[in-house]
């Protein structure tokens, strides 16, 4: 800290590169004093904070004026950090960010953030639809219970993906609301040698001669 603060007094330039080291290496009393400083690249510096998990850092940057760019908010969606998300909800950030977050969160099962993430956007502002196949694809049921609402167009594509992957309460889930495609989901789930979910399909009207 000294150090540095000896090379800001002498005039030394450097200053972005300075704090995106800072900010990787979490230390918050270097970057505030860089930011002091009048050191650029925040934004960048934002992004490199949320991928490092540094809560203090990220707040201390937004306060400064940075931008939720270069996919912040997705990497927080897929790591789980859930007070990282909100804080940069708070911030604003446009509904493509949030829709690649949303897919992200659900393919890994981080349902908190998958309810805050509906509770911070308007009907239709997001794609719940990809959000819903990923988490099919992920074996994450109550997220699917959660965005079958809202994705009933793509129900079957999400039924071919639980059934490749083996996810038999998923698999009855989307049967049991509606999802049509069984032919195809039969054939993945043969492929797969699900034997329970060929059962199931069969018994719900797939065609047979496709197993």
């Amino acid at each position: 800290m000294a150090i540095v603060e000896l090379l800001l007094t002498n005039g030394a330039n450097g200053k972005e590169g300075a704090l995106h080291r800072a900010v990787c290496g979490g230390h918050l009393a270097v970057v505030q004093l860089l930011l002091s400083s009048g050191a650029d690249g925040k934004d960048e510096a934002l992004a490199v904070a949320v991928f490092g998990g540094h809560m203090a850092i990220a707040r201390l940057l937004l306060a400064h004026g940075a931008e939720v760019k270069y996919g912040a908010l997705s990497y927080a969606a897929e790591k789980g950090y859930t007070a990282i998300v909100q804080l940069l909800l708070a911030k604003g950030v446009d509904d493509e960010a949030k829709d690649d977050a949303l897919q992200e969160a659900s393919r890994e099962g981080h349902i908190a953030i998958v309810q805050l993430l509906l509770t911070n956007c308007a009907e239709g502002d997001i794609n719940k639809g990809v959000a819903l196949i990923s988490a099919a694809l992920g074996g994450h049921t109550a997220i699917v219970q959660l965005l079958l609402p809202n994705g009933a167009h793509y129900k079957n594509i999400a039924l071919k993906a639980a059934a490749k992957r083996g996810h038999m309460d998923i698999v009855q889930l989307l049967l049991i609301n509606g999802a049509e495609g069984k032919d195809k989901a039969l054939v993945e789930a043969v492929k797969e040698s699900h034997m329970d979910i060929v059962q199931l399909l069969l018994a719900n009207g797939a065609d047979g001669k496709l197993a």
